[in-house]
C-alpha cells in the first residue's frame, strides 16, 4: 500500500568502487548498502599555509575604497550634507586669522574697532562645526548599518561549498570589527578635507600677506614631508590589514575551543590550546606593533615639519617687521596661518593613515560582498504533492576534497508516494545525498531531476520549503522551542498540537514550567539530546512536506519515541516522498522499512 513502488525498474546498479557492485531488488522497497571509500589520509588534510609576507604584499586598496565609494553613494543623502557643514566649518576658521589681523592693523590709541565681526565668525564656526559633528556621526553609523546589511546579506546567498573553506570565527570578526573600522572612513575624509581647506586657505593668505622669498624658505619642510608621508602611509594600510586577518584567526580559534570546552578539558589540552592561543596572539602583536611603527613615523615626521615650518616664518617674519616691511597685524595673521598649514600636514597625515586603516578594512569586507553568490532563483517551481526523484549516473566530491569521490556513478529512481532507505557505515556518504537533494552542492558529473526537471532548473528555495530534513546533528538556535520549531516559517500562528504530539514533544513541554516557551539556550545545551531531537522532528512536521529527509532520525531517540515516529510517518507521510538514513541494519525492522531487502553485494 504506503510503500509499493509502482513502474519501478526491477534492479538499480549503484557502482562506488571498482569492482564492487550492488544490485538491489525494487520491485517491493528499495535499500542501498552503501561502502565508504574515503581513506585516512583524505580525512587528516592539513590546512594550507598562508605566510605574513604573502598577506602584507597582496594589494587590496583598490577593491576596498570601491567598496567604501559605493556605501557612502548609497548614504548620499547623509554624506554630502556632511561635507557642505564641513566646508562651511573650514571657510569660515580659515579666514579668522585675516579677521583677527585686520582687527590689529585698525587698532590705535584713537580708534577701538567694534569685535561684531568676529564674534559673529566664531559662532557660526561653531554652528557649523556642530552640524558637522552631528552629521558625521550619522553618516557613520548609517554607513555601519549599510555595510553589515550588505555583507549578511551577501553572506546569506553564498554557497555551502564558501563555509566549508571559511570560518565563522572569522567571519564574525569581518561583520563587527572590520565593519566597524571601515564605517569611520567618513570621519576620516572630513578629517582630510578639513586639512585640505585649512591648508590651501593658509597657503593663499600667506602669499597674499608675506614676500614670496619669505614663501620660499618655508615651502622646504612641506615638500620634505609629502616625500615621506605617502610610503609610510601604504605601510600602514598593508599592516593593518595583516593585523585584521591576526585577530580573525585569534577570534575563530577561541570561539571553536570555547565552545568545545568540555573536550578540551576531558582531553587535557588547557596547556596545548593556550600556547596555540599565545602563538596566535604574538602574531597580532607583532603586527600590531609594526602598524604603530609606522602610524608613529608619520607623526613624527609631521610634528618635525610643522615645527620647522613655524621656525622659519617667526625668524623670518621677525626681520621683515624690524625692517618695516610687514605691519604687526599682517606679521600676527601670518603666524596664525602658519601654524593652521602646519596643522592642517599633521591633521591630514593622521587623517591618511586612518583612510589606508579604513580601505584596509574595507578590502576585507568587500572579498565576501562581490564575491559571487549562489543564485537560489531558478524558473521552476516544484508543484506535485508527492514528486518523483531520479539520480542518474551522480558523481560527487566535496570542494575541500576534490581528489577523494564520495558518491561515484549513482543512479536510481524513486517513484512518487515511495519510501526509501539508505543504510550504510559512517562517513559512506549518505548525508551527502541529503545535501545534494537540497542543492547544497552540486554534482560533480551526472544529473538529479525531480519530477523530470533538473535540478538546477529549479526554484531552490521552493524546493527547500517543500522539504522536512532532520539532521543527523540537530541545529537549534538561541531561541524559544515554539520559534525553533516554526524555525524558516513566515506565519507564526500555526497550531503545533498534532506536530508535538508526533514528535514526542508534547510529553517534553508538560514537565516545562514555560512549556514551548521554553528558552533552549546556545546550540540547545539547556535539552538533552533526545529532547533536540523531538524538537528537530516536530519542525519537519510543521512544515507538511513534500519530500521527508531523515538522517538518523531516531538515533537519539528511546525505543517507544522510535515507534511513535514510525507510525507517524506511516499515517502523515504516505502521499509523500521519504528517504531514510541510518548506519544500522536496525533501520530495517521499523514499519517504515519493513518491506525492504537486500539481495546481494557482489
Amino acid at each position: 500500500m504506503l510503500y509499493k513502488l509502482p513502474q519501478s525498474p526491477e534492479s538499480i546498479t549503484l557502482d562506488r568502487v571498482q569492482g564492487y557492485t550492488l544490485r538491489i531488488d525494487t520491485s517491493r522497497r528499495t535499500t542501498y548498502r552503501m561502502f565508504s571509500t574515503k581513506s585516512s589520509e583524505d580525512d587528516a588534510q592539513p590546512p594550507s599555509k598562508v605566510s605574513a609576507l604573502s598577506i602584507v604584499n597582496d594589494p587590496k586598496n583598490r577593491r576596498g575604497l570601491q567598496c567604501l565609494l559605493r556605501c557612502m553613494k548609497k548614504e548620499a543623502r547623509i554624506v554630502i550634507p556632511t561635507f557642505l557643514a564641513l566646508v562651511a566649518s573650514s571657510g569660515l576658521i580659515s579666514m579668522f586669522p585675516a579677521v583677527i589681523g585686520n582687527y590689529i592693523n585698525n587698532f590705535s590709541a584713537t580708534n577701538v574697532p567694534s569685535i561684531f565681526q568676529g564674534a559673529c565668525f566664531v559662532f557660526l564656526s561653531a554652528v557649523s562645526s556642530f552640524l558637522k559633528t552631528i552629521l558625521s556621526g550619522f553618516a557613520t553609523t548609517r554607513m555601519s548599518r549599510r555595510m553589515r546589511e550588505d555583507l549578511y546579506t551577501s553572506l546569506l546567498k553564498k554557497d555551502i561549498s564558501f563555509f566549508d573553506t571559511t570560518s565563522s570565527g572569522r567571519l564574525s570578526s569581518v561583520v563587527a570589527s572590520d565593519v566597524a573600522i571601515s564605517a569611520v572612513i567618513v570621519d576620516y575624509l572630513c578629517q582630510a578635507l578639513r586639512s585640505s581647506i585649512s591648508f590651501v586657505f593658509g597657503i593663499c593668505f600667506s602669499l597674499k600677506l608675506a614676500p614670496i622669498t619669505l614663501i620660499g624658505h618655508t615651502m622646504l619642510p612641506i615638500l620634505v614631508s609629502l616625500s615621506l608621508l605617502f610610503p609610510l602611509s601604504r605601510c600602514v594600510q598593508r599592516y593593518t590589514s595583516l593585523q585584521m586577518r591576526c585577530l580573525s584567526a585569534i577570534v575563530s580559534h577561541a570561539e571553536e575551543r570555547l565552545y568545545n570546552i568540555k573536550t578540551v578539558k576531558a582531553f587535557n589540552a588547557e596547556k596545548y590550546e593556550y600556547g596555540a592561543f599565545m602563538d596566535k596572539v604574538r602574531n597580532l602583536f607583532g603586527a600590531a606593533i609594526t602598524t604603530s611603527f609606522y602610524s608613529a613615523s608619520m607623526n613624527f615626521v609631521a610634528v618635525g615639519a610643522v615645527g620647522t615650518l613655524i621656525l622659519f616664518m617667526a625668524n623670518t617674519s621677525s626681520t621683515l617687521v624690524l625692517d618695516g616691511t610687514m605691519m604687526i597685524g599682517d606679521v600676527t595673521s601670518l603666524l596664525m596661518y602658519t601654524v593652521m598649514v602646519g596643522g592642517s600636514i599633521q591633521s591630514f597625515t593622521s587623517s591618511f593613515s586612518g583612510i589606508q586603516k579604513c580601505v584596509g578594512a574595507a578590502s576585507s569586507v568587500a572579498s565576501y560582498i562581490e564575491d559571487e553568490c549562489d543564485d537560489s532563483t531558478r524558473k521552476k517551481a516544484l508543484l506535485s504533492k508527492s514528486p518523483k526523484i531520479e539520480f542518474r549516473n551522480v558523481s560527487f566530491a566535496y570542494p575541500t576534497r576534490a581528489e577523494s569521490s564520495v558518491i561515484k556513478n549513482m543512479s536510481f529512481v524513486l517513484p512518487t508516494g515511495s519510501i526509501l532507505v539508505f543504510f550504510g557505515e559512517s562517513g559512506c556518504g549518505k548525508s551527502s545525498i541529503i545535501q545534494l537533494l537540497l542543492g547544497f552542492y552540486k554534482p560533480t558529473s551526472g544529473s538529479i531531476l525531480i519530477d523530470d526537471v533538473m535540478l538546477e532548473d529549479m526554484d531552490l528555495q521552493g524546493l527547500r520549503s517543500s522539504c522536512g530534513w532532520v539532521e543527523q546533528q540537530v541545529t537549534l538556535f538561541h531561541d524559544t522551542i515554539r520559534k525553533n520549531v516554526l524555525y524558516g516559517q513566515e506565519n507564526d500562528n500555526v497550531d503545533l498540537t498534532d506536530a508535538y504530539k508526533m514528535s514526542g514533544l508534547s510529553e517534553v513541554l508538560n514537565h516545562l514550567a514555560d512549556g514551548d516557551e521554553t528558552t533552549t539556550g546556545q546550540l540547545g545545551k539547556s535539552l538533552s539530546g533526545g529532547q533536540r531531537q523531538r524538537i528537530a522532528l516536530a519542525r519537519m512536521f510543521a512544515r507538511d512536506p513534500k519530500i521527508v529527509l531523515l538522517d538518523e532520525a531516531s538515533a537519539a531517540l528511546d525505543m517507544e519515541s522510535e515507534e511513535r515516529l514510525n507510525k507517524a510517518l506511516l499515517n502523515v507521510m504516505g502521499s509523500g516522498t521519504v528517504y531514510q538514513f541510518g548506519t544500522k541494519q536496525d533501520v530495517l525492522q521499523s514499519p517504515c522499512a519493513q518491506l525492504a531487502k537486500i539481495l546481494s553485494v557482489k
